[in-house]
């Protein structure tokens, strides 16, 4: 594909690493595709609440076994690692499981519905030793990764605001469905799902979050148990502010846009596009600010025609395969989830109060 080029410690290196996945929404989109990307990955189980899915994708992809559980799954012999991609309110108890039986994890995010589980799951981690790691894809894109090294060098000054606004309508929402994507309760709506992205990202470019508060609402006259709207403020360690706008019931669909501004000048990161990680592009304005390295779309999707999210997904799943081969550990791990699952606690948390902010600094981070 074109995607990931094998670097010479991960190139034909036998055997290959046998990957089972479980569930096959996301995980027959994304995940199979992004491991195949790789040639040091072979898919040789499936588990799916839908046996017959797990049949005819094992026909579609050539996989070997099917398990009609991931229990089952976990008990092959003929497994390194295993790939999730279910509702979150059951995915901590498969990564544990899988964990403990001694395969490497890669994870869907929110980690779970509470932080709890996430923190029990992320000891059995460390204490197992695997490679662990968890799907935050939106740093993987290119002009993402330029707008960080802009700010990193300090070209549009010390960081003054991060201006986010996500506005599109899911699928679920635009139809009134109704499944495990809109209950809050299962790690669906719009927290989990979308601003569980937010959160991560924020901190990537700016650094810890000391302060954090939200509103948490749904669209009028949706009955449904989970939320479409979130406003979020938050104050950085570093000084800096963010103000949050996500909506996923917003006809409109304007799309994904990041404003970084600067004492200097701003950087303005923005999709305007239906897809979710292709169409990004990159400008700046203020004086004397430089025009970015990389302002149009990122190559890797140039020449890919299935979805989009298979690219920075397949970025992450290569440096799992390096952690795996090489005993590097790599970044987004579930520790990354972890801090995720606290600041989406601490949001709901002050939604609850009202508004309050609640203090999310870090351990070992002066508040």
């Amino acid at each position: 594909m074109g995607i990931f080029q094998e670097t010479p410690e991960t190139m034909n290196t036998p055997p290959k690493i046998r990957v089972g996945i479980v569930g096959l929404g996301f995980g027959k989109a994304v995940h199979i595709p992004a491991f195949l990307a790789h040639s040091s990955f072979e898919i040789t189980a499936l588990s799916s609440d839908d046996l017959e899915l797990s049949r005819s994708t094992a026909r579609a992809f050539a996989v070997k076994k099917v398990f009609p559980s991931w229990r089952e799954m976990l008990e092959s012999p003929d497994l390194d690692a295993v790939s999730i991609a279910t509702p979150p309110d059951i995915q901590a108890d498969i990564a544990t499981a899988a964990l403990s039986s001694g395969k490497s994890v890669f994870c869907e995010k929110p980690l779970s519905v509470d932080p709890d589980s996430a923190r029990k799951l992320v000891n059995a981690a460390e204490v197992s030793g695997k490679p662990n790691m968890i799907d935050f894809e939106f740093p993987e894109i290119q002009q993402w990764r330029e707008a960080k090294r802009m700010l990193d060098e300090g070209v549009p000054g010390e960081l003054r605001e991060i201006e986010v606004s996500w506005k599109v309508q899911t699928y679920s929402n635009r139809n009134r469905l109704s499944s495990w994507k809109t209950m809050s309760s299962r790690g669906g709506g719009a927290l989990n799902s979308f601003t569980s992205h937010v959160l991560y990202y924020l901190e990537w470019f700016a650094g810890p979050i000391r302060e954090l508060s939200a509103e948490i609402t749904r669209s009028p006259g949706d009955n449904r148990p989970g939320d479409t709207l979130n406003r979020l403020s938050a104050l950085f360690c570093c000084g800096a502010k963010a103000s949050v706008l996500v909506n996923t019931d917003d006809p409109s669909g304007e799309g994904h846009r990041l404003e970084f501004r600067g004492e200097r000048g701003t950087i303005l990161l923005e999709n305007r596009t239906k897809d979710h990680v292709r169409g990004f592009n990159i400008s700046v304005s203020g004086e004397n600010m430089p025009v970015p390295e990389t302002s149009g779309e990122d190559p890797g999707f140039r020449e890919f025609s299935g979805d989009a999210r298979v690219i920075p997904v397949s970025r992450i799943t290569g440096r799992f395969l390096k952690w795996i081969r090489n005993s590097e550990p790599q970044k987004p791990d579930l520790r990354d989830g972890l801090r995720v699952q606290e600041l989406l606690h601490a949001a709901g948390t002050s939604a609850l109060s009202g508004g309050t902010p609640v203090n999310c600094a870090p351990k070992g981070v002066r508040k």
